[in-house]
């Protein structure tokens, strides 16, 4: 599995990295907060229905009713490809799956792959683009199959370059 990841930049994409992993944890720990404090002011996301929410008190306020309501599973994600835009301005692929417990098996209608826009502010890194879109590959087996193994791949990469403790970009993030 190729992990796109620009070495110059470095000193952009890793925190950008962090900020991702903050993000999915937040998501898992059902924290509407700590999840919207990582957007800028008009930070947005763009959920898995589609649900387009503008603004970081929006997103804490629409998540609090989210999380109220439902127990959404925690994500698994497989960051893959980063790069940066411009200067200051750094975006971030993922793989995603949804499980319930360590042990149990994936969701397949709920793959997603995620988008992630940031920004560098004053106040450090922000998320400005948040999207999660379904990778349902509309019954085309032999491409969801594909996309299934590189999730795979990834986890499994990811998971042996965090044991190694040596410094990488591309991580899993669960």
């Amino acid at each position: 599995m190729v992990k796109e990841v620009d070495d110059s930049k470095m000193n952009e994409q890793g925190p950008v990295f962090a900020l991702y992993e903050k993000l999915i944890k937040a998501w898992n720990t059902r924290d509407a907060d700590a999840f919207s404090e990582l957007f800028q002011g008009k930070g947005e996301i763009v959920e898995f229905d589609g649900t387009r929410v503008m603004g970081r008190k929006e997103i804490q306020t629409h998540l609090q009713v989210v999380f109220s309501k439902s127990q959404p599973l925690p994500y698994v994600a497989a960051a893959q490809r980063v790069h940066s835009i411009k200067s200051g301005v750094v975006a971030l692929s993922a793989k995603a799956g949804m499980k319930a417990g360590d042990d149990g098996d994936f969701h397949p209608e709920l793959w997603a792959e995620q988008s992630l826009v940031t920004v560098k502010t004053k106040d450090g890194w922000k998320i400005a683009l948040f999207q999660n879109t379904p990778a349902t590959l509309s019954g085309d087996s032999e491409r969801k199959q594909k996309w299934v193994d590189e999730f795979h791949e990834t986890l499994a990469s990811n998971a042996a370059l965090k044991a190694s403790s040596r410094p990488r970009a591309a991580r899993s993030v669960s």
